[in-house]
């Protein structure tokens, strides 16, 4: 019995998406996602749209990635804790970055 090395598990992975060319070729909620995959099978595959709450990353979108969905943007949201006023001029705090 052979075991499937990790390589030809990707491009089973890869092959269950849909291709795409442009965000038209995908459903709604979707799009077209350049997916950066071992060089032999990086093409771009349909992913969904981040919805609201998810968390995200403000880079996302440059590497790619859908982010977040059409109305929704990635926005830093503080976390709730006690930080004094002149230690939030230089650092925004504990945090993360989620679809808003």
């Amino acid at each position: 019995m052979r075991i499937p090395s990790a390589a030809s598990q990707i491009v089973i992975v890869i092959l269950d998406n849909v291709c795409c060319v442009t965000d038209s070729d995908c459903n709604t909620g979707q799009c077209c996602n350049n997916y950066h995959g071992p060089m032999i099978v990086s093409k771009r595959v349909c992913e969904n749209y981040k919805v609201m709450d998810d968390y995200c990353s403000p880079l996302e979108k440059m590497n790619g990635h859908c982010s977040c969905g059409p109305g929704l943007s990635c926005q830093f949201v503080p976390a709730s804790t006690t930080m004094s006023a002149k230690r939030k001029i230089y650092m925004p705090g504990p945090g993360s970055y989620k679809c808003i």
